[in-house]
């Protein structure tokens, strides 16, 4: 994705989510019926809340976007 390598580190059997890292940061993906959700994060770069971006925290928001659009018929 974006010119950058991943390694896929978590893949949840139940749910379509997976998380992806890389070298000083890393993505989250989900999927819906029709659409796929896609969150990036990076150590180095702070969040709307001024703390340091992270794997838990992008898994958390893409799964909940993938939940909310799920339940929209997405």
């Amino acid at each position: 994705m974006g010119d950058e390598k991943f390694m896929l580190t978590f893949k949840d059997d139940e749910a379509p989510l997976a998380q992806m890292t890389r070298r000083g940061g890393g993505a989250c993906v989900g999927k819906t019926t029709t659409a796929v959700v896609i969150g990036w994060w990076k150590k180095d770069k702070v969040d709307s809340n001024s703390k340091a971006q992270n794997m838990e925290d992008c898994f958390k928001l893409v799964q909940e976007m993938t939940t909310y659009l799920t339940e929209q018929g997405y």
